[in-house]
Parts: C-alpha cells; structure tokens; sequence
C-alpha cells in the first residue's frame, strides 16, 4: 500500500491531496453486520438456505445518486448502531460482517484476506474492562493478532494514535496507517501486511473504513478513498 505520508517535519505528517479530498497536517500525539446493499434490477431466485449474497445497481433508490463508473453503493442494514451509504468497488465481493474482497480472492484461512476493504460502525464502550485501546477504536480488533498484536506504526495492541485527518463529502476523518505481521503456530509461514483505517465518530458511534494490502502493493487504495468521498449518514 503507497503511504499518503510525503515527508515529515519537527513531527507533523505533511499528507498529500486528492480531487475531492485533502489530508491535513496534525501532530502525532465487533458486532456482527449483515451485509445490505440497495438494487433496483429484480434478483435472480436463490435457495434461502444459503447465505444471501449482495447485489446492487448504479442507480440505487433511496434517493441515493448514481455510483460512479466502476462502483455500487453499500447500506449498512438496520440494525446498525448509525446508518449509512458508500460506495464500494463494483467488482470486489463481500464476505462476512461488510468486508469486500476482489472477486475470486482465494480463501486465506486463519489470516485475513488480503487485499480487503471493510466498512463498519460500532459503539464505542463506554465502561471498558480493560485499558486496550480496541474498546474506544473499534477497527483495531479487526488488524493483528487480537486486536493489533504484531502491528505497528499508528496501531499497536497498547496504543492507537491518529497521524492525520482526512476531509471529505463534509466529514472529517481520523485516519491511521499501520503494518501487521501475524503468524499462527499450526500455519506457517504467516502474514505481513499493510494497513490503512479512517474513523468517524457520531453520537457514540464510530464508523471505520478499513483496508489491508500486501507490503508495496495498493490495490485497494483507490476503493478506501472512494468510500471516504461517498460517505452519507443516512
């Protein structure tokens, strides 16, 4: 994954600019979802046995605009602690709890598919049994080995820090980079990868786009931006 990081000066992170967004310079310092998406189009029959897979149209309705090329909109269902819609690369897949893998990702069994982009809320608890830093930073029990063991840079299992923030659709981002190492005993060799988080808290609630890529790779880039410049609360 590219670093948005372009230089660094007397500890500020001095962040790059895109069309509808902008990083700016700052000082360092799970429940389950099913995975809903709007479609217009009349699905095809399916076995309701199976776990339901999603569909969506670039013109969804709910007043919704149309995606852009190359994407579809995602709402999370109603049973999540906010509602909202982004818009997820059109040719990726989900799997479980609203995470989007490229079609035909082969599974990667007890490690996390790589690449992926995730979009999720939590609540964020506010009597915590403990002193991690997953309770008030939801995503962090998504990345590492239980909750960010093995990972550093802006995540680590005793410390999460923002490095940046990020603007864009009228939202304002805490943003994270990080690298994971995780290896299992029973499956060798393990994992390395790169990751990238953006957190919005509203009322309580934290909403996160997450994304993993592997070490010098940023096939998901594009896809964490998209989502971050199509966000609406609902």
């Amino acid at each position: 994954m590219n670093r948005p990081i372009l230089a660094a000066v007397a500890g500020l992170a001095v962040l790059g600019m895109t069309a509808a967004g902008a990083y700016v310079i700052v000082s360092p310092g799970g429940e389950e979802e099913v995975v809903q998406l709007q479609e217009t189009a009349t699905p095809a029959a399916t076995d309701s046995t199976d776990p339901p897979t999603p569909h969506a149209s670039a013109t969804p309705s709910d007043e919704l605009p149309p995606a852009d090329e190359g994407y579809v909109w995602y709402t999370s269902p109603a049973s999540s602690p906010t509602l909202f819609s982004v818009q997820v690369p059109a040719d990726w897949e989900s799997i479980e709890d609203a995470t989007f893998v490229p079609a035909g990702l082969p599974p990667s069994f007890p490690y996390p598919p790589v690449p992926q982009i995730t979009v999720h809320s939590a609540a964020v608890n506010t009597t915590p049994p403990d002193s991690h830093p997953g309770w008030q930073h939801p995503f962090v029990w998504r990345v590492g080995s239980q909750g960010g063991g093995g990972c550093e840079g802006d995540v680590s299992a005793s410390m999460v820090r923002s490095s940046a923030t990020y603007s864009a659709a009228g939202y304002t981002w805490d943003t994270y980079v990080f690298t994971c190492t995780v290896t299992e005993l029973n499956y060798p060799p393990g994992v390395i990868y790169d990751g990238r988080a953006a957190e919005l808290r509203t009322d309580g609630v934290v909403v996160y786009v997450l994304a993993f890529d592997m070490p010098g790779s940023d096939v998901s880039d594009a896809g964490f931006q998209e989502a971050l410049q199509t966000f609406q609360l609902r």
